[in-house]
């Protein structure tokens, strides 16, 4: 083979089919494997009959795996990989970029209201997220509050987004995708960070939002119950 002897390592930044595939081409040049864990490539794609086969076959043989929170880990484990081979390394934030600042004047950069509160969803709109869900929920809500939901991101449920909120008479603005530069802003005009998702492996938005010195209010699922507890978050 071409490159043996000037590859170190091979990393598989995916499950599957990118770590089974490291895995694989590692055997071939006599050197280790390492497969990163993100969260859909193991709580959804995983359990998968064909991908959960190759999964097992894998994991046991790398190197190292590197989960992005302790449920990965552990899924890793019950398909076979040895426990003291898997390390939890969360995904890092730019802390200079998130942090703390005054919401008054990130509302006015971005022409939001001053004089209600706001409450933020940052990702993309599909089911598997919960943005559904969390237009159901707001709809009932809104109306005692008087909040304005923002919804920033793209993706294929968005015209159903749209329309499931004028349905519902929702008071959403929906912002369409942003830079990931801006989302700082867009943490810092809210009141509270909103995360339906039904799956996550360690959502970076939940960090970021901290960061920022926001609450956070998530769905019991992946690694969000080890940094948001009992109402408060832990950074």
């Amino acid at each position: 083979l071409p490159y043996r002897g000037r590859v170190d390592v091979v990393l598989g930044a995916w499950a599957y089919p990118d770590g089974f595939a490291s895995v694989a081409i590692a055997d071939m040049l006599g050197v280790p494997a390492v497969i990163k864990l993100h969260g859909s490539d193991i709580n959804v794609v995983g359990r998968m009959a064909g991908p959960r086969r190759r999964l097992a076959w894998a994991l046991p043989r790398a190197g190292r795996i590197v989960a992005v929170s302790r449920p990965l880990a552990e899924r890793a484990v019950e398909l076979g990989a040895s426990r003291e081979r898997v390390d939890v390394v969360p995904n890092g934030i730019d802390r200079e970029a998130f942090r703390p600042r005054a919401r008054s004047e990130a509302r006015r950069a971005l022409g939001l209201p001053d004089d209600r509160p706001i409450v933020l969803y940052v990702g993309h709109l599909s089911p598997e997220k919960g943005a559904h869900d969390l237009l159901a929920a707001f709809g009932s809500l809104a109306s005692d509050v008087g909040a304005t939901l923002v919804m920033v991101g793209d993706g294929a449920g968005a015209a159903a987004c749209r329309a499931l909120a004028e349905k519902l008479a929702v008071p959403a603005r929906f912002v369409g995708a942003q830079r990931h530069e801006s989302i700082p802003l867009w943490l810092a005009a809210c009141d509270v960070l909103a995360l339906p998702s039904r799956n996550e492996g360690m959502p970076n938005v939940v960090f970021e939002a901290l960061a920022c010195g926001r609450l956070v209010v998530a769905a019991h699922v992946g690694g969000i119950p080890d940094v948001v507890q009992g109402g408060l978050g832990k950074l």
